[in-house]
């Protein structure tokens, strides 16, 4: 289903992880969960613990809050990474907002602290699409729709490419 191949994609993208890549992994639903805090990628026992976090998300029947999650992971990262380096966050849902504080709300805060967010929607609606699209392109990231398993892995395989030619 679903969730199995945004799991693949994700799989896909954490090998491609290089050392000293700074990783996490939070799922969210009603609320946020980080499964895997932020860490710089040391090795392969680092690798297989992402890699596991990511073995662990799972659905929920709550109501989605894209904007709570996209706060915590903002808040995590200014919290554990420099501000002189690229910070980038991926967003990956598979449906629209619902819940909770509205996504768009929080764009400003990505704004001022010069985050990217590179946004994936996995057979999204064309409204949440347009939120997507929106919330990318104000941070300076990119919006990618992905209307299969295939496309998501094809799109998470090349963000590595699209955020290695970011300007500090």
């Amino acid at each position: 289903g679903q969730l199995d191949e945004i799991k693949d994609g994700l799989d896909e993208m954490m090998a491609q992880a290089e050392t000293g890549d700074i990783w996490g992994v939070m799922c969210f639903d009603d609320a946020p969960t980080v499964l895997y805090p932020l860490i710089a990628i040391a090795g392969a026992a680092d690798r297989q613990a992402a890699r596991d976090a990511i073995d662990n998300i799972a659905l929920s029947k709550n109501d989605a809050d894209t904007g709570g999650a996209l706060r915590k992971a903002l808040e995590d990262l200014k919290a554990s990474v420099s501000s002189n380096i690229d910070r980038v966050v991926y967003l990956i849902t598979a449906g629209p907002h619902k819940s909770g504080e509205h996504p768009l709300s929080v764009i400003p805060a990505y704004q001022e602290s010069g985050v990217k967010l590179f946004a994936f929607g996995y057979a999204v609606e064309q409204g949440a699409a347009a939120d997507l699209t929106l919330m990318a392109e104000q941070t300076g990231g990119k919006y990618r729709y992905a209307g299969d398993g295939g496309d998501l892995e094809k799109a998470l395989k090349n963000a590595k490419g699209d955020t290695a030619t970011l300007p500090l």
